[in-house]
């Protein structure tokens, strides 16, 4: 999750990092100009907009001494691979000090304004305005963890006006099989991500009755569940 390529993907408004990062993953990537390039202890979230409107977040750290800083890029067209060029940078918010630094994000309704803020104690507000976004276009937004805190923090997407994550729930849409082999392709309307797939995430019932799953192979490990 300390690189783009593993970024959680959202499905709710609300996620809850009880454990912040303390690396930044496997590859150092474009993190946006506020951050001067520089990446450290990092979380990549990524979403998919379903419907336009506007973009809001709210990251709030568990401790306010925290300072945590991100970066929000459109990978809709470069992907990971092109953070920075073919993936251009969309938000930037490096503001805070040592002293005390509370929640930033992207927030008119906070104070928000322009759309790369910082670093350090200049360049405020610690909100970035309203981002316009439309269905199809994909994002990746970065959070690093300046104070090295193990704290965490929230992020809250609930104040945007697009609806951001999938909320229709994927369903099998063919079965293939082969009874010389004893196989069934089961094929489902989207992928699905997830950490396994399981012969017991699965029950199949013959004419005889259940029917024990031996073995289940995802297409994609990491794309399936």
């Amino acid at each position: 999750i300390s690189d783009c390529n593993g970024a959680i993907v959202l499905c709710g408004d609300l996620y809850t990092e009880t454990q912040a990062s303390l690396n930044a993953g496997n590859v150092i990537e474009a993190t946006g100009a506020c951050n001067q390039g520089v990446e450290q202890n990092s979380v990549w979230y990524t979403f998919t907009v379903q419907a336009d409107g506007n973009l809001s977040f709210i990251l709030d750290p568990l401790n306010d001494v925290d300072d945590y800083d991100w970066g929000l890029f459109n990978i809709t067209t470069g992907g990971c691979a092109g953070l920075g060029t073919t993936s251009p940078e969309v938000e930037c918010n490096s503001y805070g000090d040592f002293s005390f630094n509370g929640p930033t994000g992207i927030s008119s309704a906070n104070g928000g304004a322009g759309t790369s803020n910082g670093p350090g104690t200049a360049f405020g507000p610690p909100f970035n305005a309203d981002l316009p976004v439309v269905v199809g276009q994909t994002y990746a937004l970065v959070v690093m963890n300046w104070s090295n805190s193990l704290e965490g923090y929230t992020i809250d997407f609930g104040q945007s006006t697009a609806s951001l994550y999938d909320q229709v729930p994927p369903v099998p849409i063919s079965a293939t099989t082969d009874c010389s082999n004893l196989t069934v392709i089961l094929t489902f309307s989207e992928p699905i991500v997830g950490t396994s797939v399981q012969p017991t995430d699965f029950t199949v019932t013959g004419p005889s009755g259940t029917i024990t799953v031996q073995s289940v192979t995802a297409n994609n490990p990491t794309m399936a569940d």
